[in-house]
């Protein structure tokens, strides 16, 4: 049998040298304080790109590591949440 190892972050597998290389880049590592886990984050659908209800000016592509303005989204599971919602009605 092989260890396996599991990211931190999101639910991706592998050896620990692939895991550790990967929780650096993964885009739920909310450590990075990013605009991916971020809860000022607007997607941008038209434009295709992420605006900042906090005010930053994010330019276009990119996102902000290590911001001033980070607060982290809590992840949910969208699905259950409508579930639970509608069975509570």
């Amino acid at each position: 049998m092989k260890p396996v190892f599991k990211c931190d972050y999101c639910s991706k597998m592998g050896t620990e040298e692939e895991i550790r290389e990967h929780e650096e880049k993964c885009p739920d590592n909310y450590d990075k304080k990013d605009c991916n886990t971020c809860i000022h984050r607007k997607i941008n659908m038209k434009k295709e790109w992420y605006e900042c209800q906090a005010g930053k000016e994010i330019p276009k592509g990119k996102v902000y590591v290590f911001c001033d303005k980070y607060e982290r989204k809590i992840k949910t599971n969208e699905v259950s949440d409508l579930f639970s919602n509608l069975l509570a009605l």
